[in-house]
């Protein structure tokens, strides 16, 4: 799975850093929306359901696997 950059430059999550890891799930819970940070929120979706929000549950089960 890859994270796509505001410049649209698609970067697999495996070849990101921790740090910017982090920083990515944290501004996608911050915007509320967890599904795509680049998508419009629609109201009632899930906020961070790893069944449908499969980029942030791939964020967040490569940084768990990280810190083990």
């Amino acid at each position: 799975m890859n994270w796509t950059t505001k410049d649209g430059v698609e970067i697999p999550i495996t070849e990101m850093t921790t740090s910017h890891i982090e920083n990515c799930i944290k501004l996608m819970e911050r915007s509320g929306n967890t599904q795509s940070l680049y998508c419009a929120f629609e109201e009632g979706s899930p906020w961070a359901d790893p069944d449908t929000n499969y980029l942030y549950a791939a964020l967040v089960e490569e940084l768990e696997a990280r810190k083990k």
